[in-house]
């Protein structure tokens, strides 16, 4: 029953760990909880799972030492939990020692093939080795099998295939696209776009996004940009005159913000030099 209890209590751990580490902010709760587990472990010194618990807040809190230290502990209390291995490789990965990450992370993947979290973690330590090709066939394992995909995955993705080429970024996005229409990722996919000069693309993209958009007048400007730096007066007129007609219809404590009053600026500029 407790070795049960263990794994499940180390995987919300590790969990927590992995996802939140920009929480050790809160290093005064962190601290707090610190001290309550570690006189919990002085009265039961020999239970993996309170070991397991404060090596996940020193994580936490920043204090790979003692986190490492707990670790150990776990494994020679109860050899067979892998969720100690898990938690060290993560560790090892946020303090740089990239190859005993990996060594971890292997390991504890080699038993637990469908483990998304550690998963992703063992992506990030393959890119930030450098090593680009297992980290993009493991990012499209982890992508491919997730219902609805980590923007952190895809994110990491699209930047390893970006370093291998804009184009062939864009290739894959669009493709991952046609599966997963999220916004952030239609942004994206439009940087490229204007980047590699695909501009008739770029022009229908933020089309469809204006037609799904509450708020139009800035996409609007942006298909205006691009068109008037393309040298199409008559389209980037078009289209500023639209992201105008937006404003106008705006309430009237919305019309007078900074913002709207800046956007109105750049449509008068960009009609100005249409003419």
């Amino acid at each position: 029953m407790i070795k049960n209890l263990l794994s499940l209590h180390a995987l919300t751990l590790l969990a927590v760990t992995c996802l939140c580490p920009s929480q050790t902010g809160a290093h005064g709760d962190v601290h707090e909880s610190i001290m309550r587990m570690s006189q919990e472990i002085e009265n039961q010194p020999d239970l993996p799972a309170l070991r397991m618990e404060r090596a996940g807040l020193f994580s936490q809190h920043g204090e790979f030492e003692k986190a490492l230290k707990d670790l150990a502990k776990v494994s020679a209390l109860e050899p067979g939990n892998d969720f100690a291995r898990a938690l060290r490789g993560e560790i090892f990965r946020r303090t740089g020692k990239l190859a005993e990450a990996r060594e971890e992370q292997e390991a504890f993947l080699k038993k637990h093939p469908q483990h998304a979290q550690v998963r992703w973690e063992y992506c990030r330590t393959l890119a930030d080795t450098g090593d680009a090709a297992p980290a993009l066939r493991e990012l499209d394992a982890l992508i491919g099998a997730a219902e609805h995909p980590s923007p952190d995955a895809v994110a990491l993705r699209l930047k390893l295939t970006e370093a291998i080429g804009k184009e062939e970024a864009l290739r894959w996005l669009n493709s991952f696209l046609e599966k997963h229409p999220l916004p952030v990722f239609q942004e994206h996919a439009l940087r490229l776009e204007s980047a590699v000069g695909r501009t008739v693309e770029a022009v229908k993209r933020l089309d469809l996004m204006i037609s799904s958009a509450a708020r139009k007048e800035t996409l609007f400007l942006r298909k205006a940009a691009i068109l008037h730096d393309v040298g199409d007066k008559a389209g980037a007129a078009a289209a500023a005159l639209s992201a105008q007609e937006c404003m106008v219809k705006l309430p009237t404590h919305l019309r007078g913000t900074p913002a709207t009053t800046a956007l109105m600026q750049q449509v008068e500029k960009i009609l100005s030099s249409s003419k």
